[in-house]
């Protein structure tokens, strides 16, 4: 889809977002040792770079039920920095059987970092390893150990980070 990060773009995520967390995935062929096959990482998520429109958002978990309740309960994780931001999964074609664990080492490290929230801006692809058909894939949140809460207008998704 030609959204791969720029290795200036990754650098400028790295130095100048905050709470940054991933991981990267260096191919397991010798010719591929040095080099980069896969990432997935996000950063805080900055309410005012992404905007969640609560009206449009699909909720699939009682938590959210009450939308007005629960828009205000997100804005004070948002202040205690515990959600997580993540547009950057990426795997080279010849790699993508690496994904599953590339998910799972991010998933480790968020929960690591005591962060409960994710807010995935995905590609359908992507969208489509955690959802099925439009809703929330059980087999999936129990592979990950999250559970998806409801996705926005535009095909973001919304997790909660189980431990």
């Amino acid at each position: 889809y030609g959204r791969e990060e720029s290795a200036d773009e990754i650098l400028d995520d790295l130095h100048n977002k905050e709470n940054v967390t991933g991981v990267i995935y260096k191919g397991d062929k010798e010719e591929d040792s040095d080099q980069i096959k896969g990432y997935l990482y996000g950063f805080k998520y900055d309410f005012w770079e992404h905007d969640i429109d609560w009206h449009d958002f699909e909720c699939f978990d009682k938590e959210c039920e009450e939308k007005e309740h629960f828009a205000e309960a997100m804005q004070a994780e948002l202040e205690r920095e515990n959600v997580l931001y993540v547009s950057n999964l990426l795997v080279e074609k010849r790699y993508r059987h690496k994904v599953i664990e590339i998910i799972n080492g991010f998933f480790e490290k968020v929960r690591a970092s005591r962060v409960d929230y994710v807010v995935f801006d995905a590609m359908p692809k992507t969208f489509n390893m955690i959802m099925k058909d439009g809703r929330p894939n059980p087999l999936r949140e129990q592979m990950f150990r999250l559970k998806v809460i409801g996705k926005t207008g535009y095909d973001a998704f919304l997790v909660k980070v189980l431990r």
